[in-house]
C-alpha cells in the first residue's frame, strides 16, 4: 500500500471536519470516533491524540490542537452510510487527504438523499397523518387521555 505523502496540516483539513462530524453524530461511541481518528492518522503515517467525550473533542496533529463542543444529534443515514464508505476506502488504499477531506465536505454540505416521498405516506410517523389517512380499517386508536398534555 503506498501511502501519499502528507502533511500535518493537510490531515487536519480532514481529520477536523471528521472530528466534529463524529462529535455530532456520537450513536458511534467515544471509543469507536477515537479509533476511526486513529486509523485514519495511522494510514497518512501521522501520529495524533484524539479524546472523545459525550459532548466534546480533543484532536492533536503535529503540534496543533483543536476542541469541539457540541451536542450529539441524528445525522441523515445517507450521510453515515457514505462517510462510513469513505473512512473504509481511506483505510483500503483511499485517495489523499485533501481529496478526502473535499469529498467529505460534499457528503456532508449535501442534503439527506433518504426515501423520497416518506413524509406524504399514508403510513407516515406523523401521528395526526396517519389517522388522517389511513383507512378505518387499518387507522389506530386515539391514544390514551393520560398521554394528552394537561393544564
Amino acid at each position: 500500500m503506498t501511502v501519499p505523502r502528507t502533511t500535518a496540516d493537510e490531515l487536519l483539513e480532514l481529520l477536523g471536519p471528521l472530528t466534529g462530524w463524529l462529535l455530532r453524530s456520537s450513536f458511534e461511541g467515544t471509543t469507536r470516533c477515537e479509533a476511526t481518528v486513529h486509523g485514519i492518522a495511522h494510514r497518512y503515517g501521522h501520529p495524533v491524540e484524539a479524546v472523545f467525550l459525550a459532548d466534546a473533542a480533543l484532536l492533536t496533529v503535529g503540534g496543533r490542537t483543536l476542541t469541539y463542543s457540541r451536542e450529539p444529534t441524528v445525522p441523515p443515514l445517507d450521510h453515515v452510510s457514505r462517510v462510513h464508505a469513505l473512512v473504509a476506502e481511506i483505510h483500503r488504499d483511499g485517495p489523499a487527504p485533501r481529496e478526502a477531506a473535499r469529498r467529505l465536505d460534499a457528503i456532508l454540505a449535501g442534503p439527506p438523499t433518504g426515501i423520497r416521498g416518506s413524509r406524504s405516506s399514508p403510513r407516515s410517523s406523523c401521528w395526526s397523518r396517519r389517522c388522517s389517512t389511513s383507512s378505518p380499517a387499518t387507522r389506530s386508536p386515539p391514544p390514551p387521555s393520560s398521554w394528552r398534555p394537561t393544564g
